[in-house]
């Protein structure tokens, strides 16, 4: 832990907010997420790299994606949940970038490969974003994410889990 302190105190301020919000991250992320919920540039990227504290690696279809080692997002999640107003505001926006991005991606994923892709690049987000949304009542994002999420599950053969997550929202709407 005195490692990390150290190594967390030689953040600029811009570098600790960006890998708070890089904590709340299920999984890998690409940059527009990076961008949309912790406000991270390619610059503040490129710095957490140089580092050490995040990767970056290409995934099977030559995305460009980033990867938190999950004892650094631990530690850096810990920073986040000091404050309950940060951290719920950077849980919204991570709900709001999933509901969005499910949303965005609907017309595509039947005919486009790269969509389903996407959602299975992003399907820990999704799950832990969706999750959130259930259990702060936020229906309007279910709503937005619903058609591409149901159509996904049922395109890749996911029935326990679209069945389970299904009828957890549907529980929690009513």
């Amino acid at each position: 832990e005195a490692v990390f302190e150290q190594s967390w105190q030689r953040l600029s301020a811009d570098e600790q907010q960006a890998l708070m919000g890089l904590s709340i991250f299920a999984g890998g992320l690409d940059r527009a997420a990076a961008k949309a919920v912790a406000g991270a540039t390619r610059e503040l990227l490129a710095r957490l790299i140089d580092h050490s504290l995040l990767t970056q690696m290409r995934d099977s279809a030559g995305q460009m994606r980033y990867q938190l080692h999950e004892v650094v997002r631990q530690y850096a999640l810990e920073q986040l949940l000091a404050s309950a107003t940060i951290a719920h505001l950077t849980a919204e926006q991570y709900c709001t970038y999933y509901a969005t991005f499910l949303a965005r991606q609907e017309a595509a994923l039947q005919r486009s490969a790269h969509a389903r892709h996407l959602i299975q690049a992003d399907l820990d987000n999704i799950r832990a974003a969706w999750r959130w949304a259930i259990e702060q009542g936020k229906t309007a994002a279910l709503a937005q994410g619903l058609a591409c999420l149901s159509a996904f599950y049922e395109f890749v053969g996911f029935f326990q889990e679209a069945r389970l997550m299904l009828a957890e929202a549907s529980d929690a709407v009513r």
